[in-house]
């Protein structure tokens, strides 16, 4: 599902100086380019059913929510074996399905789920993301069209036929989409981000594409995608506000290794050494832990320098020096991730011991 304005947005990224730029922010929009896809719509329920069969249904809406579909697929089969006239409890399995990536069985579900409730808004466009994960991009439109017609005032059948066109290369009817999406919910912020990435890097269109930022953390200061893109946007214009939006998204995802690895470039741009290195030195020992577990994947952190090995071991050594060498040895390392190879050496050199210290030969 790769677009016109991903590739964009990868080219263009030569505008944060990083070595792993290009693989960090290229997958962060291929995630945020397709997560509403993984997602489902809440729908409303009346708790009106038997008892045993309310709480096997609330057991598996808790499951969903915390993330654990296969549990939950079986508290939903479990009431169907009952009861199979409950056409929520179809949708909420089809949801369930969809994330075990059991496409064909969701269908299913969502079919059955319509059958017995026609004008059922959620369901067609819960159907549609099961048909866009499947590659039927004309039955996904489709359903989505479906969706519309029965509900014009719900945003979410917009966006997604928004995200399906900009997948497809259309631009303008994408924009076209995302725009009545925010027609019927003004707040509906992932479509200001979409329009914004287009502006920015399709249109070049940098105060537009900052003021749909703007408007979604005017209404949320920490919408954790607005703070990234924002962050990427003002990098060499901006850098106080980008580490400050960094920052923030550091706040609400302490766990996000890009946002660190990012702030610590920024850091390292302003000369802060001791607070990027702080930041390099949390993502070093991230991804030193397990590299089966890293949820980077080997993949931005490292395809252009070996940030565990070199980082691993500076942080084994580096405290045993003079602060006077540590702190340059940590500058220096802060430059080499900044691709400031040159200026690296140069600082190095200026260490008590260049020539026999095997942190700076290494």
């Amino acid at each position: 599902m790769r677009t016109k304005i991903s590739v964009s947005l990868l080219f263009y990224c030569i505008a944060v100086p990083a070595l792993a730029q290009i693989d960090m922010i290229g997958e962060a929009f291929q995630e945020f380019a397709t997560k509403r896809f993984w997602q489902y719509e809440e729908i409303s329920i009346t708790w009106n059913m038997e008892g045993t069969i309310q709480a096997e249904l609330n057991e598996g809406i808790n499951n969903l929510f915390e993330e654990n579909p296969a549990l939950a697929e079986v508290n939903f089969t479990t009431i169907l074996q009952k009861d199979s006239s409950l056409w929520q409890v179809y949708y909420y399995r089809a949801v369930s399905r969809k994330q075990l990536k059991e496409f064909s069985g969701a269908k299913q579900d969502l079919q059955q789920a319509l059958k017995l409730y026609p004008n059922f808004y959620e369901g067609y466009v819960e159907l549609a993301k099961v048909y866009h994960l499947r590659r039927k991009n004309i039955e996904s439109e489709q359903a989505l069209k479906e969706a519309i017609r029965l509900d014009k005032s719900k945003a979410v059948a917009y966006y997604l036929r928004g995200d399906i066109d900009l997948g497809q290369d259309q631009v303008r009817s994408a924009v076209n989409y995302y725009k009545q999406c925010l027609a019927v919910d003004s707040l509906f912020h992932d479509a200001h981000i979409k329009l914004s990435l287009i502006d920015f890097f399709v249109k070049k269109n940098e105060g537009v594409a900052l003021s749909h930022l703007n408007k979604v953390l005017a209404n949320d200061s920490l919408q954790k995608n607005a703070l990234l893109f924002r962050s990427i946007m003002l990098f060499k214009k901006d850098k106080e506000q980008s580490v400050q939006d960094l920052s923030n998204l550091i706040l609400v995802n302490p766990l996000n290794l890009m946002a660190r690895y990012l702030r610590g470039i920024q850091l390292t741009e302003i000369k802060k050494f001791d607070q990027a290195f702080a930041d390099f030195q949390r993502v070093i020992k991230s991804t030193s832990i397990d590299d089966n577990q890293f949820a980077g994947k080997q993949t931005w952190v490292d395809k252009k320098i070996d940030i565990q090995n070199v980082g691993a071991y500076i942080l084994t050594r580096v405290y045993g020096l003079s602060d006077n060498d540590a702190a340059k040895i940590k500058q220096a390392y802060c430059h080499i991730l900044n691709g400031e190879f040159i200026l690296a050496v140069g600082i190095l050199n200026q260490t008590s011991n260049p020539l026999q210290e095997p942190v700076c030969l290494y």
